[in-house]
């Protein structure tokens, strides 16, 4: 009389194979959206860190880039201190 202790279950392939490329398709859609996440997160600190302003009158004046020679302004009315402005906006 012969035992064998090991027990065979059917296994169907399909569902390993579709088990197998769901997990690969969650793990890189989960990889890229981090990605992107990170890529944001670097391009909104490069640009809260280049923010610099200058007080004319009661307003302060913001650009991103001082050296551009077509700048993009932020005009901040009746703010009495621009570091207030450059302060609040650095994470």
């Amino acid at each position: 009389m012969e035992c064998s202790f090991l027990v065979t279950v059917p296994v169907n392939i399909g569902v390993v194979v579709m088990e197998t490329l769901l997990y690969f398709i969650l793990c890189a859609m989960g990889l890229v959206l981090s990605s992107l996440v990170m890529a944001f997160f670097g391009h909104h600190y490069a640009q809260t860190n280049g923010f610099s302003c200058l007080e004319v009158g009661d307003d302060c004046v913001c650009t991103l880039n001082p050296h551009d020679p077509i700048p993009r302004t932020f005009p901040y009315a009746e703010v009495s201190n621009c570091g207030e402005v450059t302060g609040t906006l650095k994470l």
